[in-house]
C-alpha cells in the first residue's frame, strides 16, 4: 500500500475513487472524464510482485522487463491462472519482455511491440500500448544494485527520454506539486501538464562511519551494491534528473536497511 500511497501522493489522476463531493452526475459531466489508458514500465519485475500489488491497481498497459526466462514464464502463468485476478481486470494488459535491463530500450517498447525479439506475447488486449507519449510511469524496485554506476546513469538516461513529456517547461525551482491556477488555488500535478516519472524504491546503506556520505555496500555473495543515499543524488545529477519527491518506506524493521522512494524526471 506503501507503494501505491507514494505515487497517488504525486498523480492523484491515477485515484479510481470518486471524490465524495461531488455526485456521479458531476463527475461524468467534468470535460476528458473518459480515462485514458495509463502505461507502465516494470524494471527487474522478477516474478512480477511490483505489477501485481502496485501497479496493475494504477495503470492499463504494462511492460515488465526480466532478464531470467523462468521469472518471466512465472509472471506469465501469475497473470493467465487468475492469481492476480483482484488487479488484473479483463480491460487491462500485460508485456512481458525476457532481457536485461542493459538491452532494454524503453523508448522503443511502447511504440513497437517488436522491438526486440526477446518480447514475449502481450496476456490481455493487444490495443493501446501506444499514443506517442511514452509512459507514465517507469517503476524500479530492488533491483539498480546489480547495474555498475556507469550502467545506471545511462539507463536513467534512456529512461527519462522514454518518459511521457510534458506540457510546460520543468525546472529545478518549479517542482510540479507547486502551480497555481489563476485564482491561487493548488492545481493538481499531471501527467499531460507535468510529465511522466520515473519511481526507484531501493534500499539505503548509512556508513557507521559517514552516515550522510557518498558510499556503497559491495554484497560478495551476488555481486550486488547498496548505495547511500548520496550515491544516489550524485547518479541522479550525472543522469540530468530532477528529483520531485522522495519519501521513506515506513513499518519496516529497524535493524533492516532503510528504504527509500525517489520520483525523478
Amino acid at each position: 500500500m506503501g507503494s501505491r500511497m507514494f505515487i497517488l501522493t504525486i498523480r492523484p489522476e491515477l485515484s479510481r475513487i470518486p471524490s465524495p463531493c461531488k455526485t456521479t452526475a458531476e463527475h461524468e459531466s467534468e470535460p476528458g472524464s473518459a480515462r485514458r489508458l495509463y502505461r507502465a514500465l516494470d524494471v527487474g519485475a522478477g516474478i512480477g510482485r511490483v505489477t501485481a500489488d502496485v501497479l496493475l491497481y494504477l495503470f492499463d498497459r504494462i511492460d515488465l522487463v526480466e532478464p531470467v526466462s523462468a521469472f518471466i514464464e512465472s509472471g506469465k502463468h501469475n497473470a493467465t491462472s487468475g492469481k492476480w485476478s483482484s488487479s488484473l481486470r479483463a480491460d487491462k494488459a500485460l508485456r512481458f519482455w525476457n532481457t536485461s535491463i542493459q538491452a532494454f530500450l524503453p523508448s522503443l517498447a511502447p511504440s513497437n511491440p517488436s522491438a526486440t525479439p526477446l518480447s514475449s506475447s502481450i496476456v490481455g488486449p493487444e490495443h493501446g500500448w501506444n499514443d506517442g507519449s511514452g509512459y507514465d510511469v517507469i517503476w524500479a524496485q530492488w533491483t539498480l544494485g546489480h547495474l555498475t554506476d556507469e550502467e545506471l546513469v545511462e539507463f536513467l538516461q534512456k529512461c527519462k527520454g522514454a518518459l511521457r513529456p510534458p506540457s510546460r517547461a520543468l525546472s529545478g525551482n518549479d517542482p510540479a506539486l507547486n502551480q497555481e491556477d489563476g485564482d491561487g488555488a493548488l492545481l493538481q500535478p499531471t501527467f499531460e501538464r507535468d510529465g511522466g516519472l520515473i519511481i526507484i524504491k531501493e534500499n539505503i546503506y548509512v556508513s557507521p562511519s559517514d552516515p550522510d556520505g557518498d558510499n556503497v555496500l559491495f554484497d560478495e555473495e551476488d555481486s550486488s551494491v547498496t548505495r547511500s543515499h548520496g550515491a544516489f543524488l550524485r547518479i541522479f545529477r550525472l543522469a540530468g534528473l530532477h528529483l520531485v519527491k522522495q519519501d521513506l518506506q515506513r513499518g519496516f524493521d529497524p535493524d533492516l536497511y532503510r528504504v527509500h522512494f525517489y520520483a525523478l524526471q
